[in-house]
């Protein structure tokens, strides 16, 4: 791809290269050839065969770039280092078992394009579980009930609205430029609420907030063991 892409679907990666390739071919399936779309992946120093399976898609998909950490340096680094390594205009930020759902990425695009003044959006899920036959067996109601779009100009109202959605990663796709203006949320890198800090800078430096309402991303509703410790952010690290 010569000139800069407009949307970077960018994926923090660590030992999950089960997931990770369902995660890519979600996304790789709906590539058009002249798609204005790139995939960064950092992987995280992953002992099991992410590596290789990084490098047959890269052979694969031209519009597919990843880097490897020498050593593991937690999700936090590597979350950083995924959306630094980016050059679209906009960036999704994608976990590694998450995956988009079909049609996902035309409506992301036609998204952005339409409403260019908006400079984050977060994306509505749907949960789903595996059956015994490994396939996703998807939860009727989606991840946020509210079924229409909503325009928020308050980032305490869109907060509040999202709750404890607010963490969910998958669901961000913001302004790379927003992202790029301001180093400080670096500080907080390893102490597991790095995104969160980050969350609420996205929103201060910026005035126009959209919730969408329609599914686009599928969500594993059971945890996948990972590098996120969940109690130490919300226990300890939030408090402090």
């Amino acid at each position: 791809m010569s000139s800069a892409p407009l949307l970077t679907f960018a994926i923090p990666t660590y030992n999950r290269s089960r997931t990770l390739r369902r995660t890519l071919d979600s996304v790789v399936s709906q590539l058009a050839p002249d798609s204005p779309v790139e995939i960064v992946v950092s992987d995280n120093a992953s002992p099991d065969d992410t590596a290789a399976l990084l490098r047959e898609y890269a052979a694969r998909f031209p519009n597919l770039r990843y880097s490897v950490n020498e050593v593991n340096r937690g999700l936090d680094y590597n979350t950083f280092k995924v959306i630094d390594d980016s050059r679209g205009e906009y960036v999704h930020l994608l976990s590694d078992d998450d995956f988009l759902l079909p049609g996902a990425v035309a409506k992301i695009l036609a998204l952005i394009r339409s409403r260019p003044e908006v400079s984050f959006f977060y994306l509505n899920g749907r949960g789903f579980n595996l059956d015994a036959a490994g396939q996703p067996r998807f939860f009727p109601r989606p991840v946020i009930w509210d079924a229409e779009d909503v325009l928020f100009s308050s980032k305490d109202d869109f907060l509040g609205f999202l709750k404890l959605q607010a963490t969910f990663m998958s669901a961000f796709l913001f302004k790379r430029e927003h992202w790029n203006r301001d180093r400080s949320g670096q500080q907080f890198i390893g102490s597991d609420i790095y995104l969160s800090f980050e969350l609420i800078r996205l929103l201060a430096a910026t005035r126009q907030y959209v919730y969408c309402a329609e599914p686009l991303v599928a969500v594993e509703a059971v945890y996948t063991p990972g590098n996120y410790r969940i109690f130490n952010a919300f226990a300890y690290q939030w408090r402090k």
